[in-house]
């Protein structure tokens, strides 16, 4: 392991090395296997995109579940989604079915839910029945980075579930655009596990593309 800045950075990235010994990770023809120990936010994402997967909607994770999704262990309060914009009556199949088991908490039906939020470029969110947290915030799929996602998603088989994840790489550059230490140590950590395998070229074309400084690419650890 190389040098690192930063001692939150350093600290996760040192964890990472014991992380390693404990799950088992593949990474080849855009798919990712991956067994390792549950956490609790993994057993909510994988029963709330079902009811996508069943509504054949189309749908990517995006941003801080992506690293945890791949071992990161940290808290996190919600799980961002983009999905493809889809026609009132296949959102509605999917409204009718996930509120069965889970409720919106901004929007009062899907009528609701599909005209006055997503239409207009605002997040709906689901949480379990009687509970806000943890959150899935569900948005349709707006700029071309968002579709990007969507059209290159890639295959997390987390222990035998299928998760549909944007591109690690443009999740890396997304988190460095964010900019916060979380997002730092987020990005530091998915090239740290994943560099042998990853496009650098593509990584530094999203870097470029969100005008991310080249002290922030030296910081997650990429090579200029």
């Amino acid at each position: 392991m190389g040098p690192c800045t930063g001692n939150e950075v350093c600290t996760s990235l040192n964890r990472l090395f014991l992380l390693i010994l404990i799950m088992e990770i593949m990474y080849s023809n855009r798919k990712i296997i991956l067994n390792r120990e549950w956490f609790e936010i993994d057993k909510f994402t994988i029963r709330f995109l079902k009811y996508l997967t069943e509504a054949k909607i189309r749908f990517a994770v995006i941003s801080g579940y992506v690293a945890i999704s791949l071992g990161r262990s940290r808290h996190t309060e919600d799980v961002d989604i983009f999905v493809e914009k889809v026609p009132f009556q296949q959102f509605k199949y999917f409204w009718d079915a996930a509120t069965l088991e889970f409720e919106c908490i901004n929007a009062a039906n899907a009528d609701d839910a599909y005209h006055g939020y997503l239409l207009n470029n605002t997040a709906i969110r689901f949480s379990d029945k009687g509970r806000y947290i943890p959150n899935v915030e569900f948005k349709f799929a707006k700029t071309d980075l968002d579709f990007y996602s969507l059209e290159n998603a890639i295959d997390l088989i987390l222990n035998d579930n299928l998760i549909k994840i944007s591109p690690v790489e443009l999740q890396i550059a997304f988190k460095a655009f964010l900019g916060s230490e979380k997002d730092f140590e987020d990005a530091a950590y998915m090239y740290e596990i994943l560099k042998e395998k990853l496009d650098l070229e593509l990584i530094r074309s999203f870097m470029i593309k969100l005008k991310i400084s080249k002290s922030a690419i030296k910081r997650i650890g990429i090579p200029i």
